[in-house]
């Protein structure tokens, strides 16, 4: 029988082969599918089976980090949820003040363990969860109502302040409580 020690038989201090993880197992087949057919015409299937195969691998790809393959890439920064320092590791970071300009925003983070510092940056998706806002369906009615009292009374809307008057006419007439915000719009729509 032979023993191990340091990653060598004793007997013939030749180097034991180590069997391989699964994950490196995996991640080089994903790496050997998605090279054999990534440049080969493909159905619909089998683009869909490379972008998932792409997709796994670089997740396998950023999960997979350590200190001394140096600083992490975006993807295995963002693989860990920007929640670990991209220089050693440590989840013992702190962040700063958000700046923002434009669609992207930026935020001073440092890490308490080794020193580094750097910025985390956000990038505008959309928006959620709208309360209030602007009341589309009482400046509907109060555009439909000036229309209607012009077509019926034979009168024009030409400028934006004759605009504003018959508006603020409307609004005291149908007893709305619209919002000075929402009178613009309907100013904007007579007048467009």
């Amino acid at each position: 029988m032979n023993r191990q020690t340091d990653g060598k038989n004793a007997e013939s201090n030749e180097p034991v082969a180590r069997p391989a993880k699964h994950a490196d197992v995996l991640a080089q087949a994903l790496t050997d599918l998605v090279q054999a057919v990534e440049f080969s015409p493909l159905g619909v299937g089998a683009i869909k089976a490379v972008a998932a195969a792409k997709a796994v691998l670089q997740k396998q790809v950023a999960s997979h980090w350590s200190p001394l393959s140096g600083a992490m890439s975006d993807e295995q920064y963002i693989a860990h949820r920007g929640m670990a320092c991209p220089s050693c590791g440590s989840r013992d970071i702190g962040a700063g003040s958000m700046e923002a300009d434009g669609d992207s925003a930026t935020q001073d983070v440092s890490c308490r363990a080794c020193g580094g510092g750097w910025a985390d940056v956000y990038k505008l998706a959309g928006y959620s969860d709208l309360d209030g806002g602007i009341d589309t369906e009482a400046v509907e009615a109060v555009v439909i109502d000036v229309r209607d009292r012009a077509s019926k009374y034979g009168f024009s809307i030409d400028t934006a302040e004759q605009a504003r008057e018959v508006v603020a006419e409307t609004c005291d007439l149908l007893d709305s409580s619209v919002t000075e915000r929402e009178r613009e719009i309907a100013v904007n729509e007579l007048t467009s």
